[in-house]
């Protein structure tokens, strides 16, 4: 695939989220005068934006046993412009609105629940990358092995993060737009804020705008505490509770999108935990004394041997490999006083 195909799949994949978001807006009983005025802007926006709109209202159409429940409603005082799809609203129980979501499951589009929601999940591999849009028009840039999932609905707009790490740029507008990550909330108040979650806490650095960040009853004494992170500052939390705020550097925060690790006198447990999360080849650390030692620079991601070939020279430890894992351990006595002399 050339990368103008890749471009063109992408674009396809986006209107495609969009225009099942009004498939299922336009059919909420709260939809607004406004709501059909930002519909109309968004289908006049491209051809692509009308073909996948239609595509969804030809499926609607084709279901059994629905074509003779659903009514065309025209846009409230207003012609219909030539070729333009007919806004739809339904009279169906849930039976037939499941026999729907099961369609729209088959064909990739996501999932519809009950209340108009639509559900999409994503993931990305070791190593991987990838952008996607939301059909609220807000960006999500996800990092290696993360995997996260988007409920879009008539009142909210909630991100579940369950692994890895994530870049959010929001659009801003009425609906509330939640990240929920560990046993927290993270509520958006501005536009640009990063979140990263492993197994032992969740990290939120803001770096334009606001957040709130919220935790649930599993926080113990911390249990629905509230942090206010506005831009250039992060925290973080566990189960343990609510960390104090700190200062977030930009470039050491979104380094990763270039593929690089930035360590400031990050313990080893730290580093090697990092790196299992771009590799497929485990490290693991045979002596926990070794966990605690600082470990301070800028790497490149993927090039996980040249990292491997600096570690010794820079901490007392020695690395092997066995069975195709990464084994650190600690210096033998005798290699030891070497190395200290050296530095």
């Amino acid at each position: 695939m050339t990368a103008m195909d890749d471009f063109g799949s992408r674009q396809d994949a986006a209107a495609s989220e969009r225009a099942a978001y009004w498939f299922a807006r336009l059919r909420a009983d709260d939809c607004s005068e406004v709501d059909r005025q930002r519909f109309d802007a968004w289908l006049a926006e491209s051809d692509v934006h009308r073909r996948e709109y239609d595509r969804l209202h030809l499926m609607w159409e084709e279901l059994d046993g629905l074509k003779g429940q659903l009514q065309p409603v025209g846009v409230a005082s207003r012609p219909r412009a030539a070729g333009r799809p007919l806004r739809w609203f339904s009279s169906f129980g849930w039976p037939q609105l499941a026999a729907a979501a099961v369609l729209l499951i088959a064909v990739g589009i996501g999932w519809f629940g009950v209340d108009g929601s639509a559900v999409q999940s994503y993931v990305t591999a070791k190593g991987e990358q990838r952008s996607i849009t939301l059909p609220d028009g807000s960006v999500v840039q996800l990092g290696t092995d993360t995997l996260l999932t988007v409920e879009m609905s008539a009142k909210l707009r909630k991100v579940r993060l369950e692994k890895g790490e994530a870049l959010f740029t929001v659009v801003h507008e009425e609906r509330p737009f939640e990240v929920g990550a560990g046993n927290g909330v993270i509520r958006d108040i501005g536009t640009q804020f990063d979140v990263r979650r492993d197994d032992r806490r969740v990290a939120v650095a803001v770096l334009k705008g606001a957040v709130e960040v919220r935790l649930g009853s599993t926080a113990g004494g911390d249990a629905g505490a509230t942090l206010a992170l506005s831009r250039g500052q992060q925290a973080f939390y566990s189960e343990n509770g609510l960390s104090a705020i700190s200062p977030a550097d930009e470039k050491t925060v979104t380094a990763w999108r270039s593929g690089k690790l930035v360590f400031d006198g990050t313990p080893l447990a730290d580093v090697v935990r990092e790196l299992n999360r771009y590799h497929d080849r485990r490290i693991v650390i045979a002596d926990p004394a070794l966990s605690a030692l600082k470990v301070s620079g800028v790497f490149n991601a993927n090039n996980l041997d040249g990292l491997l070939r600096v570690i010794p020279q820079v901490l007392p430890v020695q690395v092997e490999n066995s069975n195709g894992t990464v084994i650190l351990s600690a210096l033998r006595a005798e290699t030891a006083p070497r190395l200290i002399q050296a530095f």
